[in-house]
């Protein structure tokens, strides 16, 4: 009897009470709950949507590069001695025609009566080429070796 008493005794406090009583116990459970939650949505607004300051930040343009111009260095004929010899010149090839045969010597392409150095390109054979020094009348016969 002890169990239905306690049950009736229960009910009747909880009629005395009011029938929302149990309603507002609930509802303040849910009070922190709801105050987190406005909270997080303050954070990201305040974030997200607000304006945000820009920072200026002076950046230095890069200095453009200092270009110089490139001077080649002046291409030197060989140094020719006192004395000239065919070991200054070396024959890198003969073009041979009747018409008009061509030499190539350091690196020159030459043809009859041409000048390299101070000397004058005489005769073109298939196999030599006469130079001579008009200065002096100095003559070297350059041959392949």
């Amino acid at each position: 009897m002890s169990v239905i008493y306690d049950a009736l005794q229960k009910a009747e406090n909880q009629n005395k009470a009011g029938p929302g009583s149990a309603q507002k116990k609930k509802s303040k459970s849910l009070v922190p709950f709801l105050s987190v939650i406005c909270v997080i949505a303050g954070i990201i607004f305040i974030f997200n949507y607000l304006p945000k300051k820009k920072i200026m930040v002076k950046v230095k343009p890069p200095e453009a590069p200092v270009v110089q111009p490139v001077i080649p260095a002046k291409e030197e004929g060989p140094q020719i001695p006192e004395t000239p010899s065919e070991e200054n010149y070396i024959i890198e090839g003969i073009i041979y025609s009747s018409k008009e045969p061509l030499a190539i010597i350091n690196g020159r392409i030459l043809k009859k009566n041409d000048k390299i150095d101070e000397f004058e390109v005489r005769d073109i054979s298939p196999n030599s080429v006469e130079l001579v020094r008009p200065s002096d009348n100095t003559s070297l016969n350059l041959t392949f070796k």
